[in-house]
């Protein structure tokens, strides 16, 4: 799935969609952003989550 971030300049209403749908991700909280001289990564701070993912990489720091 690709995501999509909508931010229309006023921080409550950023919303996050699938971008083939358009169809709203639920209890995210957070994004940050880091960019680089290698590219730019995007860390999603979600609650209540289920993790269900195949082949994929990225790395998963649990706080709670």
């Amino acid at each position: 799935m690709k995501l999509k971030m909508i931010y229309t300049g006023n921080p409550q209403e950023t919303k996050i969609v699938n971008a083939e749908t358009g169809e709203p991700i639920d209890n995210i909280v957070a994004v940050s952003l880091e960019v680089d001289a290698y590219g730019c990564n995007a860390i999603l701070h979600v609650r209540e989550m289920q993790l269900d993912i195949n082949n994929a990489e990225g790395i998963v720091a649990y706080n709670g």
